[in-house]
C-alpha cells in the first residue's frame, strides 16, 4: 500500500489533521461554528494563556468578520483539528486591498491573500503543525489564481520570523506604527483583565507562490553545478559521504527550511569532492 506523507494527506501523525473549515462551520451564530473555539485557541495563543472571556470574545467578532461567511471577499480559515474534533491550531488567509508591504494605501495596491492569526495550541507545538497550517491556506491562495501571500509579524517574534523565513517568506516593508492587543492586568482594568492597544513594530513579508526566494534561487544554481562535479566523483566517494548527499537532498525536496537544506546539502556535496 501506498504510504502518504503528512503533507500530501493533510495528516500529522495519526492524530491530527489539517483541513478547511467548511461554510457551515463557518457560519456565524451556528451552534456548531468553529469560530468561537478557533478564537479561545487564538486568544491563548496570541494574547496569553489565560485571556479573559472578554478578550475571546473581541478575538471570536474578529474572527467572524474576516474569516466566516459573512465576508464576501476570498477567505478561509484553516483548522488542525485532533482526533477528539477539538482544535489544536488554526490559521487565516483573506484578500485585501493592500501593497506588497501590506499597508492599505499607497502605490501597488491591489487584491493580495493576507496570511494571519496563526496560532497552534501550545499541547500540540514542536510537531511541524504551523508550517502545515501556511502550506494549506498557500494552497487555497493559490486556488484562488493568486501569485503571492502576504503577512506581517512583530519585529521581536523571532520565532515566528524563523518559521515564515523558513517558508519562502521574505521582507519586503517594515511599520512602526503598528498597533497590537494585550491583556491588561484585573488591578489596572478591572474584571479579570480588558483589552488595550498598544504601538509595536511590524515586518512585512511575502512569498512568491510561484518562485523561491532570490537568495534561495542562488544558491540552487551554484548547488546545482556542484552536485554535477560530485556526479562525476561519486564513485570514488566512501558510501557515507554518498548517503549524506541522498539525506540532505531529501531534505530539501521535504519543503523545510530551504537555506538550511541547500547549506547541509552543500556541506555534504563538498566532502564528496574533497
Amino acid at each position: 500500500m501506498l504510504a502518504l506523507s503528512s503533507a500530501a494527506s493533510g495528516f500529522l501523525g495519526p492524530r491530527l489533521k489539517v483541513r478547511p473549515a467548511t461554510p457551515e462551520e463557518r457560519t456565524a451564530g451556528r451552534s456548531e461554528s468553529l469560530i468561537n473555539e478557533v478564537a479561545t485557541v487564538c486568544a491563548a495563543s496570541l494574547l496569553a494563556p489565560d485571556a479573559p472571556p472578554a478578550a475571546r470574545g473581541v478575538m471570536a467578532s474578529d474572527i467572524t468578520q474576516r474569516f466566516s461567511t459573512r465576508n464576501r471577499a476570498e477567505n478561509a480559515l484553516i483548522v488542525a483539528e485532533a482526533a477528539d474534533g477539538s482544535i489544536a491550531g488554526a490559521v487565516g488567509i483573506e484578500v485585501q486591498m493592500l501593497t506588497k508591504a501590506c499597508l492599505e494605501d499607497g502605490a501597488q495596491l491591489d487584491y493580495r491573500p493576507l496570511l494571519s492569526n496563526l496560532a497552534v495550541d501550545p499541547a500540540f507545538r514542536r510537531r511541524g503543525l504551523g508550517k502545515q497550517l501556511c502550506r494549506a491556506a498557500e494552497r487555497e491562495a493559490r486556488g484562488w489564481g493568486y501569485k503571492e501571500v502576504v503577512l506581517k509579524v512583530e519585529d521581536t517574534n523571532k520565532g515566528a520570523r524563523k518559521l515564515y523565513h523558513g517558508l519562502g517568506y521574505r521582507q519586503t516593508g517594515i511599520d512602526r506604527e503598528a498597533e497590537k492587543p494585550v491583556v491588561g492586568s484585573s488591578n489596572a482594568f478591572g474584571g479579570g483583565g480588558a483589552l488595550r492597544f498598544v504601538q509595536t513594530t511590524n515586518i512585512a513579508l511575502r512569498k512568491d507562490l510561484l518562485l523561491p526566494p532570490a537568495d534561495v534561487a542562488a544558491a540552487a544554481a551554484a548547488l546545482a553545478a556542484a552536485l554535477a562535479a560530485a556526479a562525476s566523483r561519486a564513485a570514488e566517494a566512501p558510501d557515507a559521504a554518498r548517503d549524506a548527499v541522498f539525506a540532505a537532498a531529501a531534505r530539501l525536496l521535504d519543503g523545510g527550511d530551504p537555506v538550511a537544506a541547500v547549506s547541509a546539502l552543500a556541506d555534504a556535496v563538498a566532502a564528496v569532492l574533497s
